[in-house]
């Protein structure tokens, strides 16, 4: 089975929200390691939400603040959709990082898709296909677009 993370966060007003991916299952051998590209995705999510981290899962629970992030814009509601996809077998699958900064310069002028090129966005592609595998298969994961999107879900 594999290794379920998921990384939530606070905003504005006090909700929490958060998204998961899975990677390989963590053992003695790799644990170190694994725990290393986990901490990538983690610092690369942060660069681009405005909310306040709140807490991380994997296996055990790493707590973070329960302090509102104090940007009225750190809203649960303003996603950033991660889309990737299994680089074997082409199935899709997405998660939604919440709160994300709508000032960040990854945003591509007058479209609701981020310029994966750009510094924060490039941080956070490099980190999920570092460590990110396809539910169900275990496999390699390419991402595909990073775009916001206002919901909750």
């Amino acid at each position: 089975m594999a290794t379920k993370v998921t990384i939530a966060y606070i905003d504005e007003s006090g909700e929490r929200t958060s998204c998961s991916f899975e990677g390989i299952d963590l053992t003695s051998a790799n644990y170190d390691a694994q725990l290393v590209l986990i901490g990538a995705i983690k610092t690369a999510m942060d660069a681009l939400a405005l909310g306040t981290f709140n807490k991380m899962t994997v296996s055990t629970i790493t707590d973070g603040s329960s302090a509102l992030p104090g940007v009225d814009w750190a809203q649960r509601e303003n996603k950033l959709r991660i889309t990737y996809s299994d680089d074997t077998d082409g199935r899709k699958f997405n998660t939604n990082l919440p709160t994300i900064n709508l000032a960040d310069a990854g945003s591509i002028s007058g479209t609701d898709v981020w310029d994966m090129a750009q510094a924060n966005p490039a941080a956070l592609k490099t980190a999920i296909e570092a460590y990110v595998k396809a539910p169900g298969t275990g496999n390699d994961v390419t991402v595909d677009e990073m775009r916001y999107v206002a919901h909750n879900v």
